[in-house]
């Protein structure tokens, strides 16, 4: 497995056993990945869990992922099946969080998501184990990321993989609090 160079982050494809490839994504998929995210909506949405709307994550945030070089795409068979965005961009809303690692350089993910007819595979897992590769190959101290207190199985999924509460913010147009997650990047 290996990160190759891209716009001097190293943010760039990882290789993966069998036909599954992570890649930079590029403009002509945002079509692609939008359907994906609203799949994804709807999934949510139909268990009773309000994470996202019509309004977010919308066209608009996926153009940005990739104008910034911040969002990969699992691809299966030349099929676009899940997505990750991360940078170093963090939301306002983190002043209010009581960090334990606060030393930068802070990796933020922004959003994971799975299509639902490939969910349960592992490939969140490849997708974040990407993501923390990437922050060790460029020496990030730590990892940050918010979930939806309503999206238990996500909250599950990071705290397994040794990621800690730091704190709750919320979101416009979402009644229940986000829980603030971190970890450190070790070596």
């Amino acid at each position: 497995m290996g990160v190759c160079a891209l716009n001097g982050h190293g943010w760039g494809e990882f290789l993966v056993p069998g036909n599954v490839s992570i890649e930079l994504a590029e403009r002509r998929d945002a079509d692609a990945v939008v359907r994906l995210l609203s799949d994804c909506r709807d999934q949510l949405l139909g268990q009773g869990i309000h994470q996202w709307d019509e309004e977010y994550p919308s066209i608009d945030y996926v153009v940005s992922d990739v104008a910034q070089g911040s969002l990969r795409k699992l691809v299966l068979s030349g099929r676009i099946v899940a997505v990750i965005s991360f940078d170093e961009i963090q939301e306002p809303e983190y002043s209010t969080v009581r960090w334990r690692f606060t030393e930068p350089p802070i990796l933020v993910i922004h959003r994971l998501a799975v299509s639902p007819s490939f969910q349960g595979r592992g490939y969140a897992r490849m997708l974040v184990d990407h993501v923390e590769q990437s922050a060790r190959d460029l020496q990030f101290n730590s990892i940050r990321i918010d979930t939806y207190s309503g999206n238990t199985r996500v909250l599950d999924f990071y705290q397994r993989r040794g990621y800690e509460r730091a704190g709750e913010v919320y979101f416009p147009r979402r009644e229940l609090p986000f829980v603030c997650m971190e970890r450190a990047v070790t070596i």
